[in-house]
């Protein structure tokens, strides 16, 4: 028990919470169960997170069958696919919710999935999570805060610690090493050097993580806050090797100042992924869905494009692009996601005045957004007198990249172009 009443308890938005959770508490307790608060909740709101809290994690002694039992009459959804861990999951009154049996439980050193051993302690569960800012409760009969590892202190503090030795809880699950890497800029936290010293002992077992896990770890550390602090930790500990092994060495070292300068989640992934040599390898090796692959290389190339345009200057020394280079990458990422692209390479340095400038132009008498070949494949079939075929692909091919050289073409200028083209391939022998 903290030996202070936080004031934060007492703040409306920990009692609207407590309010919802009042009618699951009351019949617990009736059955004489214990039922607490536990995790992220208890962590933000002490924090004076803003913003409604979605999803309530409890925790309690009754067995899951009990959980189940109790929550039927008060639930308005129930799901039970984690109830041979522990856990119950329900939607009361609007809240969703999820009530977890207290665990004790213990881990092979082959695997991060624990044996599930359910216990009656509330301490002993505490001590299995894993960083003592997530291993505080709240009292739901009575609202009073249970903090047995001082992670209240720790927060206000700002420092990182694990409830156990670290070198258990990374021995437990390595994936924490990783949650730290985004813990510590979302707090400011420091390092506890033991903690700091077992990631790195511990790093090679991030080997037994799934690499979705990894995935989804590594994607919340891309969204948070100011995540530099997180990518400074992950190279000290020698983790960024193991997410992205074929990394330069030299380009790790300031790549985490690179991320932090973009602002958009898939930019930040952009510019991390524009500093491997293969890109795509490495999204899909990361489990990456198809649709993040192609929004994520389509940004990789519209950096590759700016660094690679030459720029000259006019007679009043303003330096261009050539309309054609803007044209080109509008097409390459599209043009509604140019923001995202600039975002990326300004976040790698790369001078954008000059093509935000010309996008801003050229937007004023063109349609950037349609760059697409004037004429469709019906229109070439018909004017070409052939058969559909890969020849209407190369048709449509070069007056795509056609209006990307000349800019907007009306369907006349399109029909000459279209005949000259076909004209020059003619070959006696094609086809034979």
């Amino acid at each position: 028990m903290a030996d202070e009443r936080p004031a934060w308890l007492d703040h409306p938005r920990a009692q609207n919470i407590l309010a919802a959770v009042r009618p699951i508490a009351g019949s617990f307790r009736e059955a004489g169960h214990t039922l607490y608060l536990v995790g992220g909740v208890v962590r933000d709101l002490s924090q004076g997170a803003d913003g409604t809290v979605v999803d309530l994690d409890l925790t309690t002694d009754a067995p899951p069958e009990t959980i189940r039992r109790l929550l039927v009459p008060l639930a308005q959804e129930l799901w039970t696919q984690g109830e041979r861990f522990g856990t119950i999951g329900a939607v009361v009154d609007g809240w969703a919710c999820e009530i977890t049996t207290h665990r004790g439980e213990s881990y092979s050193t082959d695997s991060r999935k624990p044996e599930v051993v359910f216990g009656t302690d509330l301490t002993t569960d505490l001590s299995r999570r894993d960083f003592t800012i997530n291993a505080m409760a709240i009292d739901t009969s009575n609202g009073e805060l249970i903090d047995p590892f001082r992670g209240a202190e720790d927060l206000e503090n700002r420092l990182l610690r694990t409830p156990l030795d670290p070198s258990i809880s990374f021995t437990d699950d390595p994936l924490r090493i990783l949650r730290a890497a985004r813990f510590i800029p979302r707090f400011a936290l420091a390092v506890d050097p033991a903690l700091r010293e077992a990631a790195v002992a511990h790093r090679d077992r991030l080997s037994i993580v799934s690499r979705e896990r990894v995935h989804d770890e590594f994607e919340r550390l891309l969204s948070g806050r100011a995540p530099e602090a997180g990518f400074e930790f992950l190279i000290e500990a020698g983790l960024l090797a193991k997410i992205a092994p074929d990394i330069d060495p030299m380009k790790a070292s300031t790549i985490g100042r690179s991320v932090a300068r973009a602002t958009a989640p898939v930019a930040r992934r952009a510019v991390f992924a524009a500093q491997l040599p293969d890109a795509g390898d490495w999204l899909h090796h990361l489990r990456y869905s198809t649709a993040d692959r192609q929004a994520t290389l389509r940004l990789v190339a519209g950096i590759e494009l700016i660094a690679d345009v030459a720029r000259s200057e006019d007679e009043d020394g303003m330096r261009l692009v050539e309309d054609r280079s803007v044209r080109q990458l509008a097409a390459t990422v599209g043009f509604a996601d140019l923001p995202l692209v600039f975002d990326a390479a300004g976040a790698l340095g790369h001078d954008l005045e000059v093509w935000m400038r010309r996008v801003d132009h050229l937007g004023k008498h063109e349609d950037l957004s349609n760059l697409r070949s004037p004429l469709g494949g019906g229109a070439v079939v018909e004017a070409l007198g052939i058969e559909p075929g890969p020849l209407v692909g190369e048709a449509m091919q070069m007056l795509t990249q056609a209006r990307l050289d000349r800019g907007p073409l009306e369907d006349d200028k399109a029909l000459q172009l279209l005949r000259e083209w076909f004209e020059s391939i003619q070959d006696p022998t094609r086809g034979d």
